[in-house]
């Protein structure tokens, strides 16, 4: 009788195990309806929404509620994930405009830059945490991976509930996974609603405990009204101040040896130049180095300028070189479009311009044919113009 019982009971164990495995068809199914989220996500070129996230962490007792208006701007040739993005709240604004990350404290009136060089420098951006953005890239990749589960959670009229299990790893912002080291996996329910296939939740979970992490997407718009060009640049915010990590740094000043330097040409299909190089041409006796950023205004501003001096005194020797830290060459090509330099344009310039002391953009620095700083500070065409026509007469 124990012997039958203890059959009885394998079989049906064998049969629960089997029910709760998803058939093929219902594989597939789930397959088809997050390749048509993806879609759909991918179609996009804009959306705005409200943006809730509420982490309740009971293994640690922490709660924490973030809520604010996030527009995210879809754009294939701003890398590194192919968008921007501005967020707002009662406390300030953190803005990402393609080559660094803007935040403002509403409060204090300041304003902190960091520089964006890989994709993984947005991961720790709270707004950004399994959003729009974090799903339009890392569905496809999902899709095309099968030890990641995917299911249908279950569906009505109105919502599917979509469920991702991850095997030891979470999903970051930037849409990349990072391992983990805990024997647990990491469990996403995205909720679709049926009519426009676009998330409005997602619930993060674990195999292991009860801490979750909900992110609510509200009041959706997939045609919000482009923020003002202006709005993305450090330099429209006067009325904020500057705030740089770490010791503010001071530029080099005159009487200086110029640091040596050697970096990309844009647009010289990975021709580089240096600073020995432009030195030794018999033709320059002055060098203008401009240390500038593509979303600074008074970058911008400084442009026609910086070509004025370049054509009024390059017969007379002057060189005016541009030294970028930050942008990629595709940001820097549409600068080149938009607003038409006359001068040399370099790249990677990043650890240039901390041997420089560069403190903020445009800064310049006006050098001699031996090397030497004979100016530095920020950039003043009415003075450069003065210091240079008064120089170059006298350089042999």
């Amino acid at each position: 009788m124990r012997t039958a019982l203890r059959c009885v009971a394998v079989l049906l164990s064998s049969a629960l195990s089997l029910l709760a495995q998803p058939s093929s068809d219902s594989t597939t199914e789930a397959h088809d309806l997050f390749r048509q989220v993806s879609a759909k996500l991918q179609s996009l070129t804009s959306v705005s929404y409200r943006y809730r996230r509420q982490l309740n962490y009971t293994s640690e007792n922490y709660q924490n509620v973030l809520e604010g208006e996030v527009s995210i701007f879809f754009d294939a040739t701003q890398l590194p994930v192919g968008a921007l993005y501005q967020a707002r709240d009662a406390s300030g604004f953190e803005i990402f405009n393609g080559s660094e990350i803007l935040r403002g404290n509403t409060t204090s009136h300041s304003l902190t830059m960091s520089a964006v060089h890989a994709a993984s420098d947005l991961d720790r951006l709270s707004y950004l945490y399994n959003s729009f953005l974090t799903l339009r890239l890392a569905l496809p990749k999902f899709l095309a991976d099968p030890t990641i589960g995917k299911s249908i959670r279950s569906q009505d009229h109105d919502v599917y509930k979509l469920a991702l299990r991850i095997p030891r790893a979470v999903l970051n912002a930037s849409g990349t996974l990072s391992p983990i080291t805990l024997p647990r996996d990491i469990l996403y329910q995205i909720t679709v609603d049926t009519h426009t296939l676009l998330p409005i939740e997602v619930l993060q979970s674990n195999s292991q405990n009860s801490d979750t992490t909900l992110v609510q997407f509200s009041q959706l718009d997939t045609n919000p009204e482009k923020p003002a060009p202006d709005s993305w640049r450090y330099s429209s915010y006067a009325d904020y101040r500057l705030v740089v990590p770490g010791a503010a740094r001071t530029p080099l000043t005159a009487n200086n040896p110029a640091p040596e330097w050697s970096l990309p040409l844009v647009n010289a299909n990975g021709k580089t130049t240096s600073l020995t190089q432009i030195l030794a041409d018999g033709k320059t006796k002055l060098l203008l180095l401009e240390f500038w950023i593509s979303h600074c205004g008074y970058s911008i501003d400084a442009v026609p300028k910086l070509n004025s001096l370049a054509n009024r005194f390059k017969p007379a020797g002057l060189e005016v070189a541009a030294l970028n830290p930050d942008d990629t060459e595709s940001t820097i090509q549409l600068f080149v479009k938009n607003y038409n330099p006359q001068f040399a344009l370099l790249t990677s310039a990043g650890k240039v311009a901390e041997q420089y002391g560069v403190p903020g953009y445009p800064t310049v620095f006006l050098i001699d044919r031996q090397g030497k700083i004979l100016y530095s500070g920020a950039f003043d065409h009415d003075v450069l113009a003065t210091r240079i026509a008064s120089l170059l007469p006298e350089i042999p």
